[in-house]
C-alpha cells in the first residue's frame, strides 16, 4: 500500500464538498453505523477491517465504508481466517509482530510502501470465504475459492480508507487487530481479497 491514511482523509474531504443534501444525509446515516461497530464488543468482524486508539473514526474515514460495503453486497470480497499466537503488540514490538504474523504459517516479508510488511502464501492456494454483511445472511455452505496470494500487513490500528484502498486496488490484505476484547475469539489473523478490483 503506497498512499496513508492522511491522503486518504484529503481524498474524502474534498469528495465531501460535492455531496448532495442526500449523499451528506446517507454518509451521516454510515458515519453513525462505523461508530457503534468500531465502539462494539460483539461485533467480531470489524476489528479486521478497522480499528482505532478510541474507537472513534472521522467522518473522513468513515465515508470509505460505503466502498467495502459493495464489495460485499456484490459477493466480491472473500476473506481466510488463521489462527496465531497472539493478538498484536505495540508498533515498537517490531519482531514480535514479525514473529506472531509467521505464526499464521504465511511467509513475511519486508514492508512496501506504507504497510507494516508484506504476506505470501508461497505458491499454496488459499481457502477463501464469500463475506456477508451479517451472521444471519450468512449461508451454511460457504462459498469458497482456493487462490495464491502475497500482499500487504496491517498490525494494530487501521483505517477504514486504507482497507478500502488496498482492496480496490486488487491488493489482497492481511490484518492482525490489537486485542479486540470478545471473549469468544481467540487471536486470529484475517486475510481479504476483493475479486474484482477497480480504480476509484
Amino acid at each position: 500500500m503506497y498512499i496513508g491514511t492522511p491522503t486518504l482523509h484529503r481524498i474524502a474531504a474534498d469528495a465531501s464538498a460535492e455531496w448532495t443534501d442526500e449523499e451528506a444525509a446517507a454518509h451521516g446515516i454510515n458515519f453513525q453505523q462505523v461508530v457503534r461497530l468500531a465502539r462494539s464488543r460483539d461485533e467480531w468482524f470489524f476489528p479486521f477491517i478497522a480499528q482505532y486508539h478510541n474507537d472513534t473514526p472521522s467522518m473522513e474515514d468513515a465515508s470509505w465504508y460505503p466502498h467495502i460495503k459493495q464489495m460485499v453486497a456484490d459477493g466480491r470480497l472473500y476473506m481466510a481466517l488463521f489462527r496465531i499466537k497472539s493478538w498484536a503488540f505495540a508498533d515498537v514490538d517490531f519482531d514480535r509482530n514479525m514473529e506472531n504474523a509467521r505464526s499464521s504459517g504465511l511467509d513475511i516479508g519486508e514492508a512496501v510502501g506504507t504497510s507494516d510488511a508484506t504476506f505470501s502464501s508461497n505458491g499454496k492456494k488459499v481457502s477463501m470465504g464469500r463475506v456477508y454483511m451479517t451472521d444471519e445472511q450468512t449461508p451454511t455452505e460457504v462459498p469458497q475459492i482456493p487462490l495464491e496470494l502475497s500482499g500487504c500487513v496491517e498490525i494494530g490500528t487501521q483505517s477504514i480508507a486504507k482497507t478500502a484502498m488496498s482492496l480496490l486496488s486488487g491488493i489482497p490484505l492481511m490484518r492482525i487487530p490489537y486485542d479486540p476484547q470478545i471473549s469468544w475469539l481467540p487471536p486470529t489473523c484475517c486475510i481479504f481479497h476483493n475479486t474484482e478490483p477497480h480504480a476509484l
